[in-house]
């Protein structure tokens, strides 16, 4: 029997693209299923790889080497306190993204805790100096190491543009600034920093097991 001009061939072709397009929303959910968990398992990692690290960075801290001495990367120089906000961690060379996700970094080149000039340190907005938004001119800040333990208050504090690096120069005197990203609740890559310098007040002793911040977390 022959086919009018109006009718079409048997849509086969087409139930086949039908039940891919039906197919299709179920694959994007597997694959997305599978990016949120290897998410959740990589964060889940980092966070204990970073406590490991802080944990054993406690009693591990090796004597800080003289001024003409390079310190290796990921090498812990000291422990960083600030009571009032609540902040108590290790503090390691360098600045690469392995050392962020592990500790506060002491960036090289700066003085070095009980050396005279400017110790740098940097951490994460979002994980190590995530309290820092909380600070204030006043505040007592600690570094805890092999050369004693060195008291500063802070002295003020200010967010300048990412391409600022005056912040970082030698200060010609014992000072402590710390440096992170602004805003602190910014999603992606934020465009400032957020700093805080400190004037060195006093060296006393380490204190060891009788800090009065012992215990703290960041």
């Amino acid at each position: 029997m022959s086919r009018r001009p109006y009718e079409c061939e048997p849509d086969t072709v087409v139930g086949d693209d039908s039940r891919r397009w039906r197919r299709l929303p179920r694959q994007l959910e597997v694959v997305l299923l599978v990016i949120g968990f290897t998410c959740l398992a990589w964060a889940a990692w980092a966070l204990v790889d970073a406590r490991l690290f802080q944990r054993h960075a406690a009693a591990t801290a090796a004597p800080l080497p003289a001024a003409a001495v390079a310190v290796a990367e990921g090498t812990v120089v000291c422990q960083l306190w600030i009571p009032r906000v609540g902040v108590g961690m290790a503090v390691a060379e360098g600045v690469s993204e392995r050392t962020l996700r592990r500790a506060v970094g002491h960036v090289p080149g700066s003085a070095l805790p009980g050396q005279s000039g400017n110790v740098v340190l940097a951490g994460h907005r979002d994980s190590f100096f995530r309290s820092l938004e909380r600070i204030r001119v006043g505040d007592a800040i600690y570094l805890e190491s092999s050369a004693g333990t060195e008291l500063y208050v802070v002295d003020w504090i200010r967010v300048v543009a990412a391409t600022d690096i005056e912040v970082l120069k030698d200060t010609g005197s014992a000072t402590l600034t710390l440096v992170t990203c602004y805003p602190f609740r910014f999603i992606g890559s934020a465009p400032e920093r957020f700093i805080v310098r400190a004037r060195h007040i006093s060296t006393a002793d380490a204190w060891g097991s009788r800090h009065p911040t012992r215990g703290l977390t960041g």
